[in-house]
């Protein structure tokens, strides 16, 4: 074993390590400690001091109560409700962009600040090319910030439209941790509002990455793409878990010749 392989074994060690004290303090917390089911336990990537995850567990009566998202932080659990709850998902999420958010599928998007790294402009938009080393095909992704509205931390949302493996995803990432709307333990969505130009506003069920900062686009997107290089903005609205609603205008200035390239590289036409 080389030292950079020890290195990467003893930090996955350490990682898990924090997952396993926080499953276990779950644990004890909870009415039926047996019945604990996990999902999404993760050392936090803006203060590695704090888990987070999702618990679901029995009540009194003998039934499953759903997933609860919670944080183990300072050798305490925290649930939405609780004292320090807030100030334990600010810490977990105090770096947003400093890692990439996957989608319900296992497709991993760009995050905004590694697309703005190496990438040419079009209008406002942002765009980056890489080969796919799963099949050689050329991953594109172009990008825009919002004009108006940000997250709790302050930065602009972000649109981004790709192209990876011939498929064409529509997806915003908010830099906020979202919940999830749908209440269902078999289930992962979250509502988005969205006004494309002048038409009527539409609500709809977008899919949540599994970071849950970032929400996809529903269905395949293209029809929705050939709209907007036709309209001058588009307005997305949702709601941050235990917050307020983040409205994000983009100005689509450039969506043309922005998406195109994503069409071009996915094989079909604007």
């Amino acid at each position: 074993m080389n030292f950079k392989t020890g290195m990467l074994f003893a930090a996955l060690i350490a990682l898990s390590s924090c997952a396993n004290e926080a499953e276990k303090a779950v644990r004890e917390g909870l009415i039926d400690p047996d019945s604990a089911q996990f999902r999404d336990v993760k050392v936090c990537r803006g203060d590695s001091a704090v888990t987070t995850g999702e618990v679901n567990g029995k009540n009194r009566l003998g039934a499953y109560v759903g997933f609860k998202p919670f944080f183990y932080a300072d050798h305490r659990v925290y649930y939405a409700g609780d004292d320090g709850f807030l100030r334990a998902m600010k810490r977990c999420y105090g770096q947003p962009g400093a890692s990439e958010p996957v989608d319900t599928s296992g497709n991993s998007p760009t995050s905004g600040n590694s697309i703005a790294a190496d990438s040419s402009p079009i209008g406002d938009w942002s765009i980056s090319r890489e080969t796919n080393p799963i099949d050689d095909t050329e991953t594109v992704i172009v990008s825009l910030n919002a004009v108006e509205g940000s997250s709790s931390f302050g930065d602009a949302p972000r649109l981004v439209v790709r192209c990876q493996s011939n498929k064409t995803e529509l997806y915003a990432i908010w830099h906020d941790y979202l919940g999830d709307d749908s209440h269902n333990v078999y289930d992962n969505w979250k509502y988005v509002t969205r006004r494309l130009g002048t038409e009527p506003s539409k609500k709809q069920r977008w899919g949540i990455s599994t970071d849950n900062e970032a929400t996809f686009y529903p269905t395949s997107p293209i029809t929705m793409l050939k709209e907007m290089v036709d309209a001058d903005r588009l307005v997305l609205q949702t709601t941050p878990y235990n917050e307020s609603p983040v409205t994000a205008v983009f100005d689509l200035t450039g969506s043309k010749e922005a998406i195109s390239q994503v069409a071009e590289a996915c094989n079909w036409n604007l």
